[in-house]
């Protein structure tokens, strides 16, 4: 199927936050030709919370509302933990997963996390990996934030790896409140530079989608021709 897809000319392939049952889990070195394949294409494995296995609804009567749609960013979490200490990506450093609906503030602490884990208890870790925990994070795992745009706090280590994603048309997305979400998450960033603006709201993506921004601003002015 990856290569049917890559033969179309896509550059993003889905995978699950969990595998299901009968698919080996993130830590298991059968991934390893999976993620080879989409690396030599240069294509993004792109990961959605709540897919596959993944508990959508973990906890009910009262808090389960916020408790549910919060915890989902734990999916993200999960995965990147399995396939970063598994050894998959450090095995693979050409393959990138990216996340979606995630919120993007939880790669650095938990690469410093999985850092601490891997030093502190080093004589129990298996694989032994290349990198540490944290700069595989950072050379391969992306992450699409929205309403969180206190995600950029982590921008000066994490930059390239943060995208912007409006979620659109869904509730919990920014449509129709987009610009002023951006702006109103911007100002309280007194020392964000318009290049870093460039990058999370369109750079990064157009770069790991191989996406041309000047074919983007024609294809979008065709469109609107035609509507």
């Amino acid at each position: 199927e990856i290569r049917r897809a890559l033969g179309k000319g896509y550059t993003a392939l889905m995978l699950p936050a969990l595998p299901g049952n009968a698919m080996p889990g993130y830590t298991d070195p059968g991934w390893d030709d999976v993620f080879a394949m989409a690396a030599e294409a240069d294509a993004t494995f792109v990961i959605h919370i709540a897919t596959g296995n993944a508990a959508i609804k973990a906890l009910g009567g009262p808090g389960g509302a916020i408790y549910n749609y919060a915890r989902q960013m734990c999916d993200a979490i999960d995965a990147t933990m399995r396939l970063v200490a598994g050894g998959v990506l450090d095995r693979n450093p050409k393959s990138r997963v990216m996340f979606a609906e995630a919120g993007a503030g939880w790669l650095k602490p938990i690469g410093e996390r999985m850092d601490e884990v891997y030093f502190g208890h080093a004589p129990w870790v298996e694989p032994k990996l290349s990198r540490p925990p944290s700069q595989i994070v950072k050379d391969q795992v992306y992450s699409a934030f929205q309403n969180d745009v206190g995600a950029l706090d982590i921008r000066r280590e994490y930059l390239s790896t943060l995208v912007f994603s409006s979620d659109y048309p869904h509730s919990e997305g920014t449509f129709p409140f987009t610009q002023r979400v951006l702006s109103e998450g911007f100002a309280k960033i007194p020392d964000l530079t318009q290049a870093e603006i460039a990058a999370v709201l369109g750079l990064n993506a157009a770069r790991i989608f191989h996406i041309s921004p000047e074919k983007a601003k024609q294809e979008t002015a065709r469109y609107g021709k035609a509507a």
